[in-house]
């Protein structure tokens, strides 16, 4: 998915202008890569699965993307 792809798909979810969206999420983006540029983390929150209590998962340093089962399916399919 390219940019102006999820730019359109978040304006028609959230019924807002495409322009508005793309600078949103572009702004978004810049403060995520300045901060982890600075040495910066950033945490979460994640629910156990077996207890449902959410925990919070400590920050660690990695940028990495997994794609899942059915994306490598899709993708293989072509």
């Amino acid at each position: 998915m390219d940019t102006k792809t999820l730019n359109n798909l978040v304006a028609d979810r959230l019924d807002r202008d495409p322009e508005v969206v793309a600078s949103l999420i572009k702004s978004l983006s810049d403060v995520i890569a300045s901060h982890l540029k600075d040495g910066d983390s950033m945490e979460r929150v994640a629910i156990h699965p077996s207890n449902g209590k959410k925990i919070l998962v400590p920050p660690k340093m990695t940028m990495a993307f997994k794609p899942s089962t059915l994306l490598k399916q899709k993708v293989n399919k072509q």
